[in-house]
């Protein structure tokens, strides 16, 4: 896989490598079957208020079904996350979800942070760009080449323009 030298060490372009652990039954989400589409990586936590984008996610994920894939990424970085993988299966299984995956608990920063947030938020992994999460609700936007491109805070919401235009406008 080609790599940027960034501080001597060989950053890793693309997300297509990742594979994280789903809540639905015991399954993974290998992130190389989203090749060729663009992929929302979207942290969230059930008991922050941020959670009630998750259904303007899932008009996300309709309006651009094929082509934007969004996954929910829950995390108790924020302690707001109480639940454990069946919990969380089941809550989000109460929505008409099936749109999109949904992982497993992540840790989104911190010492802790999962391999997939490492590459997310830093440079030195992702050849691009250092960001913080600092709550849930931060959305992580790749392109069709598995590049990451942009990442928007929770004041943006899923169908905002700003996400449109991010969407719209990205390869």
């Amino acid at each position: 896989m080609a790599g940027l030298l960034v501080g001597g060490a060989k950053a890793q372009q693309n997300i297509y490598s990742f594979v994280i652990d789903s809540v639905a039954n015991g399954s993974q989400i290998n992130f190389s079957v989203f090749q060729g589409s663009k992929i929302l990586i979207v942290n969230m936590a059930s008991q922050d208020s941020s959670f009630n984008q998750y259904g303007e996610l899932q008009q996300l994920s309709q309006q651009y079904q094929g082509s934007l894939f969004v996954i929910a990424i829950p995390t108790n970085s924020f302690g707001s996350e109480p639940g454990d993988s069946t919990s969380l299966g089941s809550l989000y299984a109460q929505s008409p979800s099936g749109l999109f995956p949904v992982a497993s608990k992540l840790s989104v920063n911190g010492a802790d942070i999962s391999t997939l947030y490492q590459w997310l938020t830093q440079q030195s992994q992702n050849g691009v760009m250092d960001s913080n999460v600092k709550m849930p609700g931060y959305k992580y936007l790749i392109n069709s080449q598995g590049n990451l491109i942009g990442f928007f805070s929770p004041m943006i919401r899923p169908m905002s323009v700003v996400m449109a235009n991010a969407i719209s406008n990205s390869q």
